[in-house]
């Protein structure tokens, strides 16, 4: 699934009869509208397994990754992202009959909400042929997403998983997704939670709404009698890990809150930073590669020069970019930092 992001300052998912703070399931038709709809976008791969998935990676850890993307743009990028990160795909290719690839509009208003309109796509239409045994093998722990439950074809595939999580002594991990697929799937979900998972992954509302308690205290007590290992997000509080010695509780981490540049500092940093000084970098290395003896260094040092070009490359590209929107006077502000940025290397007042 792709994620498609944009900053929603005017509110404009309400227009689209969306309720804040919540995910909405869409139809493959709706996708030209809501894409419209949004502001400037930024778009990655994404989804609640598959980034967690990611971040296992990029912290050096061994994992693979079953899911289903249609032969599309957003298909081969999904599967580019994940592949770039080390981890093993198996992925099956959906039918032209079974949708486009998934993807996720995501309004991110001034308070920092996110309100989301999903499109699941082919990744809901994962099917038990679809499924092989080969990664779950080799798992610790099989991870499972909540969402897949909204199409018996995946129902039917997510057992598979979980049969062959057992057979071969893997741990099994369930996300309940949001408070609405735990209201569409109750059912399924106590009774997957109370014969097969060990590890459930949820927030405070979706582990209330899956118990039908008021309070994350009743639930817990759920929780201690089927002895699963349970991780509950609070917002602003934190999380809560239920172990078998007790609740232990997270804080949150307390960050400043995000200052609003201009274009135009942007631009000057970018100019000064990318511009100037990666160019210069890349002319330096490759000159002290071309006056050494010593091959070892001077190939080093070619590959320095080479690194600090292609950053060089895409800075002059943003710039060229950026300039296109700044007004004159901002653009003659953008010429004299380069200018004393250059003047001061030369007088070599200037740290890396």
């Amino acid at each position: 699934m792709l994620d498609i992001i944009t900053r929603d300052s005017n509110e404009v998912f309400r227009d689209l009869g969306l309720v804040k703070a919540s995910m909405t399931l869409i139809g493959e038709d709706q996708l030209r509208r809501f894409y419209e709809a949004m502001g400037p976008t930024i778009e990655m791969s994404g989804g609640s397994v598959a980034n967690s998935i990611a971040g296992i990676a990029a912290l050096g850890g061994t994992c693979g990754y079953i899911g289903k993307v249609a032969a599309d743009e957003f298909g081969e990028r999904f599967t580019h992202d994940l592949a770039s990160l080390g981890v093993e795909l198996d992925l099956a290719i959906a039918r032209s009959d079974e949708g486009a690839t998934g993807r996720c509009h995501v309004f991110i208003t001034d308070d920092a909400q996110r309100t989301m309109a999903t499109y699941l796509g082919a990744s809901n239409q994962l099917r038990v042929e679809d499924v092989k045994e080969k990664l779950i093998a080799r798992s610790e722990i099989t991870y499972v997403e909540g969402y897949l439950f909204d199409l018996p074809p995946a129902k039917e595939a997510i057992r598979k998983v979980v049969n062959f999580a057992h057979d071969y002594d893997s741990m099994v991990a369930l996300s309940l997704s949001d408070m609405f697929c735990v209201d569409r799937h109750r059912l399924d979900f106590l009774e997957l939670v109370t014969h097969d998972v060990d590890v459930l992954l949820c927030n405070e509302t979706e582990v209330c709404s899956l118990f039908q308690v008021e309070s994350l205290e009743r639930a817990f007590l759920n929780l201690e009698e089927l002895g699963i290992l349970a991780v509950v997000t609070r917002g602003p509080r934190g999380a809560d890990v239920l172990t078998v010695t007790g609740v232990v509780s997270v804080p949150a981490v307390e960050v400043e809150r995000f200052r609003e540049r201009s274009l135009v500092d942007m631009a000057i940093e970018n100019a000064v930073e990318g511009c100037v000084r990666e160019s210069a970098g890349a002319i330096a290395a490759m000159q002290q590669a071309r006056g050494t003896t010593d091959r070892q260094l001077s190939t080093m040092l070619s590959s320095i020069a080479i690194d600090e070009q292609r950053h060089a490359d895409l800075a002059w590209a943003v710039h060229a970019w950026l300039s296109t929107r700044l007004t004159s006077a901002e653009r003659a502000q953008l010429r004299t930092a380069m200018r004393d940025e250059l003047r001061a290397m030369g007088a070599g007042r200037v740290t890396a």
